[in-house]
């Protein structure tokens, strides 16, 4: 049922993956992580995931029995985890793909690619404050493949224009609920259309400053997939962009998640508990190491 979901509509919400009585815990441990980052200095949005692979309370929800028992049942048991674990905080972005980098490779238009990203909110979604995703279901296929990879996509791109026009719609997630959704959705952040009601809080480009700890939007991402070849195709597109991340002028530069992410390897690079979890459950994580691929 939930395989059939997500390919009918390009995503699934999975409830309750967070008990209640845990998310103010994990909330407040998040915030602290934010803090200590911010008194560091570097000019980054967030803790790394480098840093988050050290802490267990968040490293371990990827293993958790709520999640590996619905993402088996989409990707398969022995599905594939991407270690770019990113916590995000009062984010606000407009539409995208987060395929995007990845067009135009002709992998995307394949009907049986399963590469999702996951999103854990600790917080209710509304109208009001935000607190998770907009999507547009069933816009994550291509309606035109057999002329050509470059036509596929600009009959895609258009698809999408009228769709997040017509057809999005806020994802009703609630505290302790994860979304898992198609790299190929449109989506954006659900705009919390009361922000001007609050004294001092503005929004500068994609972040919201001093917005209140209880109305703050606080998630947790990472991605996953069916196969080693779907990992692979997205790992080589990464190690491309992270290279990037040196480039000048970048507003962060020591905001720099795709570097993150090649570093890793299996099983060194990972907490005890973690590696004989994976190992346990026949989860794969997908490392360059892993996937036979050099970050050179």
């Amino acid at each position: 049922m939930l395989k059939e979901e997500f390919k009918k509509n390009g995503f699934v919400i999975i409830k309750n993956v967070i008990p209640a009585e845990k998310i103010e815990s994990i909330r407040l441990l998040l915030k602290n992580e934010f803090e200590k980052e911010a008194a560091t200095g570097k000019k980054t949005r967030r803790p790394s995931g480098v840093r988050m692979f050290q802490v267990p309370e968040i490293y371990m929800l990827l293993l958790s029995d709520p999640i590996t028992s619905a993402l088996k049942k989409i990707f398969g048991k022995n599905y594939v985890t991407i270690p770019d674990l990113i916590p995000q905080k009062d984010m606000c972005g407009g539409w995208h793909l987060d395929c995007a980098s990845e067009i135009p490779n002709s992998y995307l238009l394949d009907p049986d690619y399963t590469f999702a990203k996951c999103g854990i909110y600790l917080q209710d979604n509304s109208n009001e404050w935000g607190g998770g995703v907009d999507i547009v279901p069933k816009h994550h296929t291509y309606p035109v493949t057999f002329l050509g990879t470059k036509v596929a996509h600009q009959v895609k791109s258009v698809k999408n224009r009228i769709g997040i026009r017509v057809k999005g719609k806020m994802a009703e997630t609630k505290a302790g609920d994860m979304l898992v959704f198609d790299s190929r959705l449109p989506h954006r952040s659900t705009h919390p259309h009361l922000l001007p009601t609050l004294p001092g809080v503005t929004l500068d480009g994609n972040t919201i400053r001093n917005m209140p700890f209880d109305k703050s939007k606080l998630s947790i991402y990472w991605n996953v997939c069916s196969t080693e070849k779907e990992a692979r195709d997205f790992m080589l597109n990464s190690i491309r962009r992270a290279k990037k991340e040196n480039d000048a002028g970048r507003p962060f530069p020591d905001e720099k998640p795709f570097t993150d992410c090649i570093q890793f390897n299996f099983p060194e690079s990972f907490q005890t508990d973690f590696v004989e979890k994976a190992k346990q459950l026949g989860i794969k994580i997908g490392c360059l190491n892993q996937l036979n691929l050099d970050s050179t």
